[in-house]
């Protein structure tokens, strides 16, 4: 099993909340909890393309690495495996309707004393540079970590699904291999 870090790719859209004050209200709230019954389909707009942003991706990244976002074509090709596991909050984006990912599930699973880590100054936070995941546990599909919930990791089912689908405006980052 391998374990991925998934965002949208900043190389095509980033997109934010159209209005500030909604953008101050979920500040630091995409970390697990579910949101669905608070939430109205906010307005989103596009606020940075980059190199590749004339082309429109399915996936897309919110918030500068925030969150990630997806069009209702990818939302289908991954519908059953973010359900249960998160939820979709609906954004209108230039009057069509695109979905904020949002899991759910927060996951105790980092063995830290086999992690890798380095210290950065100056306060001397400590970082993890090679993750060792827990191999007892079985992943879902798409989760967060307890001590980084801004974090959407994938597992190799959900990273298989977006590739043999041709979907872009990702980015995976391989997080642990538990064959290594």
């Amino acid at each position: 099993m391998k374990l991925f870090r998934f965002t949208g790719s900043q190389a095509y859209r980033t997109l934010y909340y159209k209005d500030k004050e909604v953008g101050r209200k979920y500040l630091g709230k995409l970390t697990g909890i579910s949101l669905t019954s608070e939430w109205k389909k906010y307005e989103a707009e596009v606020r940075f393309k980059g190199e590749m942003g004339d082309f429109e991706p399915e996936i897309m990244d919110f918030g500068g690495l925030v969150g990630v976002v997806l069009t209702s074509k990818a939302r289908k090709i991954v519908e059953d495996l973010i359900l249960p596991f998160g939820e979709f909050l609906p954004l209108e984006l230039d009057s069509s309707v695109v979905y904020l990912i949002n899991p759910t599930i927060i996951l105790d699973c980092v063995d830290y004393d086999k992690s890798e880590k380095e210290i950065i100054p100056p306060l001397n936070n400590e970082k993890i540079t090679k993750y060792f995941f827990k191999k007892e546990i079985d992943y879902p599909p798409i989760f967060r970590l307890k001590n980084e919930p801004r974090k959407h990791i994938i597992n190799d089912e959900f990273a298989i699904r977006l590739k043999e689908n041709n979907l872009v405006g990702y980015e995976l980052r391989e997080l642990w291999n538990s064959n290594s």
